[in-house]
């Protein structure tokens, strides 16, 4: 079985000055050694305290994270 790659380190981008900027996105090395941008957010929605919240996790593993953060989001 084929061990799936994980995030060794991460960098989150700027929040834009205009509103029509680009959104802020989370960037990972993952220990295969591919860099790859895993999703962007609204900053106004969702918040990244740290940029190491996503180290140790799989590509998968991060978009649950991200799922779950927008599920907690929409809940009354």
């Amino acid at each position: 079985m084929i061990k799936d790659a994980i995030i060794l380190k991460t960098s989150i981008s700027k929040t834009p000055y205009s509103p029509f900027s680009p959104m802020p996105g989370v960037n990972a090395t993952f220990s295969n050694g591919v860099t790859k941008r895993l999703f962007s957010f609204n900053p106004e929605d969702l918040n990244f305290k740290v940029d190491n919240e996503f180290i140790g996790l799989t590509e998968l593993e991060a978009s649950n994270l991200m799922f779950d953060k927008n599920i907690s989001f929409l809940k009354p």
